[in-house]
C-alpha cells in the first residue's frame, strides 16, 4: 500500500513538473513572438521626417480622432512633404466646400487672421489654434511663392448651407443682381441655424428653388460669362449643386445619410481633382479627413454600404493611397452627446487596453512617434500577420460620451479593421493631447 502511494506522489509530482514545464515552454514562446514582433516593428518604422510621399493621384490622411491637436499638425507636416517631394499644391479636407472657399481667399491673400479663417471651415473641430497654425503655414508658403506655384485649399463636404450661399450670391450679384435679390430670399429656409431640423416641407420649397436657379444659370451661361471668368462660373455652379446636394441629404432616410454623404464627398473629390487639372495642370491632390472615411474597404461602415475611400478605391485604384492613423493613449475632446445643450466640447480619455493590438506592440517600443509603410513589411513575418489580422483601431468622430469612456476603461472600444486592407501605411502616436479651441 505504501509503494503504491509513493508511486503515486511521484507520478502525481512529475505531472505537475510536466505542466510548469509546458506553462513555461508556452510563456517563452509568447515572449519570443512579442519579441521578434517588436523587432520587426522596430526595423519596419520611421521617423516622420523620414516619410517619402508616393507618386500617386490622391494621397489621403486618415485621423483616428476629429479632438486632437497632433493629428491636425500632422496634416501640415504630410501635406508640406507632398508639396516638396511631389508638387502637390490641393490641399482638400472633410469640410464645408463654401467656409473652405473662403479660407483659400485667406491663404492667397485675403483679410482677416487665421484664426477668423478656420472658424470659417464649418465644423468647431476645426475652430483650433493648431488649425489656425495650418493656415498661417500655408498663407506663409504662399507669400514667397509665384503664382502659378501657389497653395489651393478645398472642402468636400457639403452638410452646410450660408458659405456656399454666400459664395453663390457674391457671383450673381455680379453677373445677375435682380435674379440674387429674388433668390437671396426665396433660399432664406436654406440656412446653418436649422441644418438638421428644418422642416422637410420647406426644405423641399427650397430644392425646387434651387433647381429653378440653376437652369436659369445654364440658359444665361453666355451671357454670365461675358461678365465674369469660365472659373468663376463653374465655382459659382458648384455652389448651387452642393446645396442642392445637402438639402437631398436632409431628406434622405436616416439609415441612408452617412451612405449618401460619402458618396457626395467622393464626386467632390473626383471634382476638385479635376478642376486642378483643368486649371492648374497638376495631376494630384492631397485629402484629410477622418479614418472611417479613408479606409478602401468600408470596414468601419454598419450598414455594408461603400464610405468614400472605397468609392475612390474603385475609382481610381492603386493611384488612392491611404496613410491611416492610431494612438495608444488619447485625450481629445468632443461633444457629449448626451448633452443637448452642451456650448462647448468635452475632455475625455481613452487608452488601447487589447494587448493584440499593432498599437499596443508599439508602445512596448522606445519610439513616441512613428511611420510605419506597409508595402516593406514582409506579409509572413509576424507583424506581417499582424497587419493583416482584424483588430481595434480607434475611431472617434465628433462626439463622445463619459459612458463610453468609462466602457473604454475596460473593453475594447475601437473597431475591428484589418489595417493592411484599409490603409497603405500608418502613422503610429504613444499619447495625443487636446487642441486649443478657439473662443466662440
Amino acid at each position: 500500500m505504501k509503494q503504491v502511494f509513493i508511486i503515486g506522489v511521484m507520478t502525481l509530482f512529475a505531472l505537475c513538473f510536466a505542466g510548469c514545464a509546458d506553462s513555461k515552454t508556452q510563456n517563452s514562446n509568447e515572449a519570443g513572438t512579442e519579441n521578434t514582433m517588436i523587432a520587426e516593428l522596430e526595423e519596419a518604422m520611421l521617423p516622420l521626417e523620414e516619410i517619402t510621399i508616393p507618386d500617386k493621384t490622391i494621397i489621403a490622411f486618415g485621423e483616428a480622432t476629429h479632438g486632437n491637436r497632433e493629428f491636425t499638425l500632422l496634416k501640415q507636416t504630410l501635406f508640406a512633404l507632398a508639396v516638396e517631394q511631389q508638387g502637390i499644391r490641393a490641399f482638400a479636407l472633410e469640410a464645408d466646400f463654401g467656409g473652405c472657399a473662403k479660407v483659400n481667399a485667406y491663404i492667397n491673400g485675403g483679410d482677416g487672421t487665421a484664426q477668423e479663417a478656420a472658424t470659417q471651415i464649418g465644423f468647431q473641430l476645426y475652430s483650433t489654434q493648431e488649425m489656425a497654425e495650418v493656415l498661417q503655414w500655408m498663407r506663409n508658403y504662399n507669400e514667397t511663392s509665384a503664382e502659378d506655384d501657389k497653395i489651393r485649399f478645398y472642402g468636400f463636404d457639403i452638410q452646410k448651407y450660408d458659405n456656399k450661399k454666400d459664395g453663390l450670391f457674391s457671383y450673381l450679384n455680379q453677373v445677375d443682381p435682380s435674379l440674387a435679390q429674388e433668390y437671396e430670399l426665396l433660399l432664406e429656409p436654406l440656412n446653418d441655424a436649422h441644418s438638421y431640423d428644418q422642416e422637410p416641407t420647406l426644405i423641399q420649397q427650397g430644392l425646387d428653388h434651387m433647381t429653378n436657379l440653376v437652369n436659369t444659370m445654364d440658359e444665361k451661361r453666355e451671357t454670365y460669362l461675358e461678365n465674369s471668368s469660365l472659373q468663376e462660373y463653374e465655382f459659382a455652379c458648384l455652389y448651387a449643386t452642393c446645396i442642392i446636394k445637402n438639402a437631398e441629404l436632409q431628406l434622405t432616410d436616416p439609415a441612408k445619410y452617412s451612405e449618401v454623404r460619402d458618396q457626395n464627398m467622393a464626386d467632390m473629390v473626383s471634382w476638385i481633382l479635376n478642376y486642378e487639372e483643368q486649371n492648374f495642370g497638376t495631376d494630384a491632390i492631397f485629402i484629410a479627413g477622418h479614418t472611417a472615411h479613408m479606409d478602401k474597404t468600408s470596414q468601419y461602415s454598419s450598414s455594408g454600404a461603400p464610405v468614400l475611400g472605397e468609392y475612390l478605391f474603385q475609382q481610381y485604384g492603386d493611384e488612392y493611397f491611404v496613410i491611416g492613423s492610431e494612438c495608444y493613449e488619447s485625450n481629445f475632446l468632443a461633444w457629449d452627446y448626451t448633452d443637448y445643450e452642451a456650448e462647448e466640447r468635452s475632455e475625455f480619455h481613452i487608452v488601447a487596453n487589447d494587448e493584440t493590438r499593432l498599437i499596443s506592440v508599439f508602445n512596448q517600443t522606445e519610439w513616441d512617434e512613428a511611420y510605419l509603410a506597409f508595402d516593406g513589411v514582409a506579409k509572413d513575418s509576424q507583424l506581417g500577420v499582424l497587419l493583416s489580422t482584424p483588430q481595434g483601431i480607434t475611431l472617434i468622430g465628433d462626439s463622445f460620451s463619459k459612458e463610453a469612456e468609462e466602457a473604454a476603461q475596460e473593453t475594447d472600444q475601437t473597431l475591428h479593421m484589418v489595417p493592411s486592407e484599409a490603409f497603405d501605411a500608418i502613422i503610429l502616436l504613444k499619447n495625443v493631447m487636446p487642441p486649443t479651441d478657439i473662443p466662440r
